[in-house]
């Protein structure tokens, strides 16, 4: 008798508990709403095309680079020839040193300005004559502008200064048969004006200071009172050469 009571209860409580699982599921199944077709079919192609990373911002262009020396100073040795009506034929030898004072930007070739001075000395002795006499003593002073690269350069020139003269015919006086004949004769100071062209070359190894420098240009020259003649201009075309050294960049 009381084992089958015991069983009842036993039973009893396992149908409880089965009816009260059951209540949960159905509960949990009314809470979470089903996933419509649409949710499904788009769940895997999110899965499969995820949200690309944000691009790097572009690189800045690399600007090309300028034509500019170690230093701003380079010196040469110059030798140049001159013809002419006023000097005549003739040579000098010389230096000069420039001074790289302005860099413009420009493309792949910058313009390079420049300050420089010169100075020659004209070795031959001439007879004295109202334009010119003896030596010759050419100072030069202006700009030049150079347009190109480390190697290979061109450029215009202006330049202003003064030649002397160290033996000229500084006065005239009446000879016979209605000529002149020279009365005086000293040192002349002639004010000139020069403007060309010139190009510049320096091997391509960057560690060689060294290179060379061409000049061509019209070199004028300003009589301002030529015995018994007054003012006078006269043109003469001069070229040069010159030895360049260009100074290393201070460390």
């Amino acid at each position: 008798m009381n084992r089958s009571v015991s069983r009842r209860r036993v039973t009893a409580v396992a149908w409880r508990r089965a009816l009260f699982l059951l209540v949960v599921l159905l509960s949990v199944c009314m809470v979470v709403p089903a996933q419509t077709p649409n949710q499904a079919a788009s769940a895997p192609s999110a899965q499969a095309s995820p949200t690309p990373p944000p691009m790097p911002p572009p690189l800045p262009t690399p600007m090309p680079k300028r034509f500019k020396p170690e230093s701003p100073f380079d010196a040469g040795l110059v030798v140049s020839g001159v013809t002419g009506t006023g000097l005549g034929n003739d040579f000098g030898v010389g230096g000069r040193i420039t001074y790289f004072y302005e860099e413009e930007a420009g493309g792949e070739a910058d313009a390079l300005s420049a300050l420089e001075a010169e100075i020659q000395y004209m070795p031959v002795d001439k007879a004295p004559d109202v334009l010119h006499g003896g030596h010759a003593l050419e100072v030069l002073a202006g700009g030049t502008l150079v347009v190109g690269d480390r190697y290979a350069n061109l450029g215009a020139k202006l330049r202003g200064g003064f030649v002397r003269s160290s033996n000229a015919v500084t006065q005239l006086i009446a000879g016979p048969a209605g000529t002149q004949v020279p009365a005086r004769f000293g040192a002349v100071t002639t004010p000139v004006l020069e403007f060309g062209l010139l190009m510049e070359f320096f091997g391509p190894n960057r560690k060689n200071p060294w290179g060379w420098r061409a000049d061509v240009g019209d070199l004028v020259l300003f009589y301002p009172d030529v015995p018994a003649r007054g003012f006078e201009v006269r043109h003469h075309l001069q070229a040069s050469l010159a030895l360049v050294y260009r100074f290393p960049k201070k460390k």
